[in-house]
């Protein structure tokens, strides 16, 4: 799909314009499909949008491709505060959204979202984070961020509650950024790997607390963070370990303690 050249065929739509008022907006896509080009095509799109004033909203918004699905239960924004609202949840089939981005061809389990993102920019808030990958992956998390413009200093959070995912699907995203990643034999004897984490502060003073466990044992992390640049190239990490009945055999031995890593 190239944007800067875009050809569309059997091109179909049903629209509903009382108004385009900017002040009072009334428009209704009832239904409208296309093909283009590139082997894309858009199966179906629904949407309702409304305005009163300076405030911008969506009563209804879903696109609707062969095998994949976007829908945006609630979508607002206001021009004179900046506040906005998304709620929503996906589908996407990688094969059809390889035709975006062509190394997502290394997936093969259908992505699976819903969301709920909210706030008054620059403050942004990921309230709710559900995502699963087929049966390989699974994560229900949250996020926030108090100035995304200052994003150096500003005051952040991220709250992984849970979080499981196969040596399978680490390679195969792996291999979306490098097409020659070869799996750790470490990774042969684990089945599944879980998580939780809690992340708050800022970038140059972040504290992380994460635990991981495999069928091999536990670990537990706790992080001082603190990133010296924002090129992402200078940083400083300081961190406790402590492990928990985890075996390594046959690759280092098995070993347990608690360390200090700087």
């Amino acid at each position: 799909f190239n944007p800067y050249h875009i050809s569309v065929s059997n091109f179909t739509s049903h629209l509903k314009l009382p108004s385009l008022d900017v002040a009072d907006l009334q428009a209704e896509i009832l239904s409208l499909s296309l093909q283009e080009n590139s082997g894309l095509s858009v199966k179906n799109i629904e949407a309702v949008f409304r305005s009163k004033d300076t405030k911008f909203w969506s009563e209804k918004l879903k696109i609707e491709l062969p095998y994949s699905e976007l829908q945006a239960d609630s979508l607002e924004y206001n021009l004179l505060n900046s506040r906005f609202l998304l709620k929503g949840n996906f589908l996407l089939v990688p094969s059809e959204m390889a035709l975006f981005m062509a190394e997502l061809n290394k997936l093969n389990d259908t992505i699976k979202a819903q969301t709920r993102i909210s706030g008054k920019l620059p403050a942004i808030y990921l309230d709710t984070l559900l995502l699963t990958y087929g049966d390989k992956m699974a994560l229900d998390g949250s996020a926030y961020i108090d100035d995304y413009e200052k994003y150096d200093k500003s005051k952040l959070g991220l709250n992984i509650g849970k979080f499981k995912i196969t040596p399978e699907a680490i390679s195969q995203f792996a291999r979306i950024g490098d097409s020659t990643f070869v799996m750790p034999e470490i990774l042969s004897v684990v089945d599944v790997i879980r998580l939780n984490a809690l992340a708050t502060g800022s970038l140059d003073d972040l504290k992380l607390q994460a635990e991981a466990w495999t069928n091999q044992g536990a670990v537990q992390l706790v992080y001082d963070i603190s990133v010296k640049d924002t090129t992402f190239q200078n940083f400083d990490v300081t961190a406790d370990l402590s492990t928990q009945n985890f075996n390594l055999t046959p690759f280092v031995g098995t070993e347990t303690g608690l360390g200090r890593v700087s």
